[in-house]
């Protein structure tokens, strides 16, 4: 995928754009405005129903305060807790050292589509990284408040080559 006319694509991490969970979401992202931002209800989750479970959407309700709408199963079996009606505010709390809060306010105040591949730094028996892919979503007015995020966790052990 490359860049498109309406938005930046931020790519740090080649296998995170390429996965094919990753790559699907963003192919139906991309498709549901033309590559501009589409809006909150032009997305719907059952078009994408076999990714759902990777998914985690949450909207901006101050600067750099969030709550998430939306936590998939294999996301909320994979973090410390089910993230679904949480609000965080990194000032108040930092659950991971995972730059999440960066990743989100670079989607949403540039706007871009951003691609990556972090270290788990919480205890997990079967996954060490975690590939993303993060789109942003537009309120009723066109204005970035929402963000769509896709997470696939991986053992660094059986990707190795």
């Amino acid at each position: 995928m490359t860049d498109t006319p309406g938005i930046r694509d931020i790519c740090g991490d080649e296998a995170a754009r390429d996965h094919p969970v990753i790559s699907k979401v963003a192919t139906y992202w991309l498709g549901l405005n033309s590559g501009q931002i589409p809006r909150r209800t032009q997305f719907e989750f059952m078009d994408i129903y076999q990714e759902a479970p990777n998914l985690l959407m949450s909207e901006r309700i101050a600067s750099q305060t969030f709550t998430f709408i939306y936590c998939g199963t294999h996301v909320a079996n994979n973090f410390p807790l089910d993230l679904t009606g949480k609000t965080f505010d990194p000032a108040k709390v930092e659950a991971s050292r995972i730059p999440w809060f960066n990743y989100k306010k670079e989607a949403l105040d540039g706007p871009c589509i951003r691609y990556g591949c972090d270290r788990l730094d919480w205890p997990s028996l079967d996954f060490d990284i975690i590939l993303s892919g993060i789109f942003p979503l537009a309120d009723d007015v066109g204005q970035p408040r929402f963000l769509l995020a896709c997470l696939v966790f991986q053992n660094s052990a059986d990707t190795s080559s």
